[in-house]
């Protein structure tokens, strides 16, 4: 199991889900079945009972405390 931090509508949530669902094609949605059971809820409260994720929410992946991905993001008034 993996910590998944999603940013989707200007909201952010951190969720375990297993590592090997992430390993897919990027363009394709991944689906909430893999999320822990207590995370699951949550994740359906705040984005939709419906909803899935896709690469390009993800900002941020932890094993532990190593963090095994993070988005660059660029905050707004900064430069590239």
């Amino acid at each position: 199991m993996v910590n998944v931090t999603t940013v989707i509508d200007g909201k952010e949530l951190t969720f375990k889900t297993t590592a090997s669902d992430l390993n897919r094609d990027p363009s394709s949605s991944y689906s909430t079945w893999y999320i822990a059971a207590a995370d699951r809820a949550k994740f359906e409260a705040l984005y939709g009972r419906s909803a899935s994720y896709y690469p390009k929410d993800i900002v941020k992946i932890t094993y532990g405390k190593t963090v095994i991905y993070e988005k660059n993001v660029l905050l707004k008034g900064t430069r590239e």
